[in-house]
């Protein structure tokens, strides 16, 4: 089970992505936006394992969120989805998100994807 911040300005998608992870018993918070996902990480700390977020966002998009967690909170494995992200790869790699994923993601891929964040995290606490 992991602790997984949902971040998507579309509330179906948001609430169909979160319901699915919940389903694989992860602890799922929901955030609309940038600035609500920036509250909620703030309060959970580093005890927030993944971030799966949208990048097409009004106001602060998902790479300028990721760059922000990135930098005070560089173990949270960051998750970027959108329908079209290839231009957006090098931007995102220089930032370190870890994954992307093509909107609509199955929630299977999902949660594989949270899976191998969860792997990569008890390696480098093992170190």
């Amino acid at each position: 089970m992991a602790k997984i911040l949902v971040i998507d300005d579309a509330k179906f998608l948001r609430t169909m992505v979160a319901d699915g992870l919940s389903m694989f018993k992860h602890e799922v918070y929901q955030a609309q936006d940038a600035q609500e996902a920036l509250s909620i990480i703030k309060k959970l700390g580093d005890s927030l394992e993944v971030i799966v977020c949208d990048i097409s966002m009004p106001g602060m998009n998902g790479l300028e969120l990721a760059q922000v967690v990135k930098s005070f909170w560089n173990g949270i494995y960051i998750i970027l989805s959108a329908q079209s992200y290839g231009h957006h790869v090098k931007t995102a790699v220089n930032i370190g998100v870890d994954a992307f994923l093509a909107k609509p993601a199955k929630i299977n891929k999902i949660n594989a994807s949270i899976i191998e964040a969860q792997r990569k995290r008890e390696a480098v606490i093992a170190q």
